[in-house]
Formats: structure tokens, sequence, C-alpha cells
């Protein structure tokens, strides 16, 4: 039973530092979506909130095709 449980608690440790790698490389993305942002904002470039939800409801609607696949 101890060799399914050690096991079972690497494979958790596994999926831990995936999730940590993945959240690790989507930082610069988010990062400089952040920065176009406040550089949008200081220059005056709005737009109405229904247009900007609007955007992200699209863009959640898309599948994500830069994700990698599990087999």
């Amino acid at each position: 039973m101890k060799a399914k449980n050690g096991r079972e608690a690497a494979r958790r440790e596994e999926c831990a530092d995936e999730l940590k790698d993945d959240l690790e490389n989507q930082k610069p993305m988010l990062k400089g979506q952040i920065r176009e942002s406040i550089q949008q904002y200081r220059r005056g470039e709005k737009r109405e909130a229904g247009a900007f939800l609007s955007e992200l409801r699209r863009k959640l609607a898309r599948p994500n095709t830069k994700r990698k696949t599990q087999a």
C-alpha cells in the first residue's frame, strides 16, 4: 500500500510542478497585456464596457490551440 501512496504523491507533485511551469510561462504574456493596456489608457484610448465584455467572451469561446494536450 505504501508504494501506491508514494506513486500518487509523486504524480500530484508532478502535476503541481507542471501547473507552476504553465503559470510561469504565462507571466510574460500577462505582463505584456497589462503594459499595453496601461499605455492605451494613458493615450486616452477607451471603449465601452459592453464592447470590452463582448471581446472577452469571444476570446473565451475560442478553443485554446496553444495549450499542450496530454496523451
